[in-house]
């Protein structure tokens, strides 16, 4: 079978999802919806295609089951439990510690702390067990075959990891991907995307290829500018040099306006002759460019984003706009502890003001306010403790003022609702250092304020963006001293920038300056 492989190369703002799901639309007219395969290495990718394909082509259940990451689909073609995958279940690297405390792992691997890393290898720190794990994993996911490897310590610990996966029938995720292309095992579809293409590595592009063998069609989308994975094992230029029939190039962007688009392509264009030269137009609109400020300025109209290049630097930010009694998300990283918005807290906190408003509570988040509440002065005793119980055995599937009032679980001054909130709550952590400085009222907003990390929102966008220009002693080094990381660098820059549908502001300030922007 000689499939149709197309390479669709997509700048930022150009419509690459839309494109997708045009091509997925376009394919259910020929296919069943379920023989349709969209990959993409990250569930957040996943999660926002299904979402789009159930919106706007009313497709749901079966006919996405698959559209999937990688992993997904090496977990059913493999037949495999997550409890097998080391990565998934803590008590499988707390066995390996017990054996090997030598070479003994944290419990989760925190791969945002990657982030903070440059790209070459001999940068990492040798002696730390997590940097000679990922620097395995590293040249298994470039397909280097392990005589080639140079790095003595991942040759050790490899030496060691492997028997020790075969010995107890474990999993880890490369060695998902490096048997699902050793069996030849693929997914039952005729059309296959892959979304996000450049970010993929080596071995995760040889296994879809793998994939797009046996079917009639297959669509890689993504842009080489925007590859910012080196560290977990991709090649930009994997994709730049991927072998097809067909490409084309979404061309405008319906997000970047012309200044900005000019300086990002002045970012970029220092990669030279080693990436691919794609040129795309802005939208109509001068948009603007500066850095002149130390501080957002967050009473321009519309949504902001701030962003930083490694983890730690964002704690600065978060303190910041705690004093501004503002608040923040970040809706590509849900789960992270950015998002002061999705606490216990903040949700309990939410359902005190709409009872105080007069509005109507389900039983469910009348159960999350009593768990957060504090007994004293506001439950009565034995409440918070059976409060499940309470509720369902009531009846009562929405709860207001006046029923409550009625159940006496409450005191009689609670429903005043002129109290500190610290004397309802425990204020604890973001959300209650927020809450301590704003009152209750600031649950009523949403945030207009996204808090992260480059690597944290791509694919996200904002009116403003703001960009912390300080850098890392580390970074610093090797952006001066390797070719490789000096790109690197410039893509995590171009990606930053791009971001920006109205403005983009290079804050100053910080000890080092991140080399990768050029001055305006």
């Amino acid at each position: 079978m000689n499939p149709k492989i197309c390479k669709i190369s997509g700048p930022p703002g150009c419509g690459k999802t839309s494109y997708l799901l045009k091509q997925i639309e376009n394919s259910c007219r020929k296919y069943e919806p379920e023989r349709i395969g969209a990959v993409s290495f990250s569930k957040a990718a996943v999660q926002e295609m299904r979402d789009r394909v159930t919106t706007v082509l009313g497709l749901r259940g079966k006919a996405t089951s698959n559209i999937r990451t990688i992993h997904s689909h090496c977990y059913q073609l493999l037949h495999i439990e997550k409890s097998m995958v080391v990565e998934e279940k803590g008590s499988l690297i707390r066995e390996w510690n017990e054996k090997y405390p030598g070479y003994s792992l944290p419990s989760r691997k925190e791969e945002e702390n990657l982030e903070d890393l440059p790209s070459l290898r001999q940068d990492y720190q040798l002696f730390n067990n997590v940097h000679r794990f990922n620097r395995m994993q590293i040249l298994r996911n470039r397909l280097i075959p392990m005589e080639d490897w140079k790095d003595e310590e991942a040759k050790n610990l490899w030496s060691k990891w492997f028997p020790w996966l075969q010995e107890n029938g474990y999993f880890d995720f490369t060695l998902m991907l490096e048997e699902v292309f050793r069996r030849r095992l693929c997914p039952d579809i005729s059309v296959l995307f892959i979304d996000e293409a450049q970010d993929l590595s080596s071995l995760q592009i040889s296994v879809t290829r793998m994939w797009a063998d046996q079917c009639d069609t297959a669509i890689w989308i993504g842009d080489q500018d925007q590859a910012l994975y080196r560290f977990s094992g991709a090649v930009p230029e994997d994709f730049r040099d991927l072998p097809h029939d067909w490409s084309n190039i979404l061309d405008h962007s319906y997000r970047v306006p012309r200044s900005v688009h000019d300086y990002a392509l002045k970012l970029i264009s220092q990669i030279g002759p080693r990436r691919e030269q794609i040129d795309y137009h802005p939208r109509e609109a001068d948009g603007l460019i500066e850095d002149n400020n130390f501080f957002p300025d967050l009473s321009l109209p519309g949504t902001h984003m701030i962003l930083c290049r490694c983890n730690f630097q964002l704690t600065k930010w978060i303190k910041w706009m705690i004093s501004q009694g503002a608040h923040w998300h970040n809706p590509y990283r849900p789960n992270s502890g950015w998002n002061p918005t999705s606490t216990k807290l903040w949700k309990a906190a939410t359902v005190y003001d709409q009872l105080a408003s007069g509005l109507d509570v389900p039983a469910k988040n009348l159960n999350d306010l009593i768990a957060e509440i504090k007994v004293k002065g506001n439950l009565v005793n034995g409440i918070k403790t059976s409060r499940k119980k309470v509720i369902d055995s009531s009846g009562i599937p929405v709860f207001n003022v006046f029923n409550l009032s009625s159940l006496g679980w409450f005191e009689a001054d609670f429903f005043n609702f002129n109290k500190n909130l610290n004397e309802i709550f425990s204020l604890q952590g973001n959300a209650g250092d927020l809450l301590a400085k704003t009152g209750r009222t600031l649950v009523q907003k949403d945030p207009k304020v996204i808090i992260g990390t480059i690597h944290s929102i791509k694919g996200g966008e904002a009116d403003h963006v703001w960009i912390d220009l300080s850098s890392t002693a580390v970074i610093h080094r090797s952006y001066l001293e390797s070719v490789v990381s000096r790109d690197d660098e410039i893509r995590v820059a171009y990606v930053a920038v791009t971001r920006a549908r109205e403005s983009c502001h290079l804050l100053q300030g910080g000890f080092l300056r991140n080399m990768a922007f050029l001055p305006l």
